[in-house]
């Protein structure tokens, strides 16, 4: 296969045209369902048509069930991309993708049910909720598992508080450098909510945690200047 010169403007169209042949080609000779994931991605992330990516999209979830497929559709009609937007299709493509192990779907799926709610009245359901980001969170879906931690903290309709619990999640996701649970895990050691008070300890994560966030900051400035 010859090496693409990127600079070269009419080698990088034919590069990127042959390429929607080559998917389209998978998704509807082949009838593969990663063509057709892979398609969608190609409208969405090349074409910037998400339209036809939410079409591409459907035919991956509908007709042939993958998953990563299906929270893409959930995730367009969730923000109106392509589609009109409606929380009911994408709970329910949400739901579809989960069912079929992708956390990323389960993790939609639990942020609508607690912080959007379903049907006319818009009603939220915290312990479904709860079932949703802790599919997601097991997979090691580190914001379904801060999702939960904060649902623990505050607690919710039909969700009782529980501090322990809360602990355990921020600590997950201060150990996978979450810069919000590293704090939570300091500020429950100084207060002793969830965990044997120790200052000391909640000072070590409270250092962690600024650590982070200052690390955070440089890295959005570089890129601020690489623009």
């Amino acid at each position: 296969m010859n090496q693409i010169d990127f600079k070269n403007e009419s080698e990088v169209k034919e590069y990127i045209q042959n390429l929607g042949t080559e998917y389209s080609y998978q998704c509807y000779a082949e009838k593969s369902p990663e063509g057709c994931y892979r398609l969608g991605d190609f409208f969405a992330a090349v074409k910037g048509d998400f339209t036809k990516a939410a079409e591409a999209y459907k035919k991956s979830c509908e007709d042939y069930g993958f998953a990563k497929a299906c929270n893409k559709v959930g995730a367009l009609y969730m923000h109106g991309k392509g589609v009109d937007t409606n929380i009911e299709e994408a709970f329910k493509f949400f739901d579809k993708g989960c069912s079929g192990g992708c956390a990323d779907a389960c993790h939609g799926a639990g942020i609508l049910l607690h912080q959007v709610g379903l049907g006319s009245d818009k009603r939220k359901d915290a312990p479904r909720a709860v079932s949703y980001l802790e599919g997601s969170c097991n997979q090691g879906h580190i914001a379904s598992c801060f999702h939960l931690s904060s649902i623990y903290i505050k607690g919710a309709e039909g969700v009782k508080k529980d501090f322990s619990k809360s602990y355990e999640l921020s600590l997950k996701c201060c150990e996978a450098n979450h810069v919000y649970a590293c704090a939570n895990v300091s500020r429950m050691y100084m207060r002793g909510d969830g965990v044997e008070k120790d200052v000391t300890v909640g000072k070590k994560y409270r250092e962690k945690a600024e650590e982070l966030l200052k690390k955070t900051r440089e890295e959005m400035q570089q890129l601020k200047f690489g623009e």
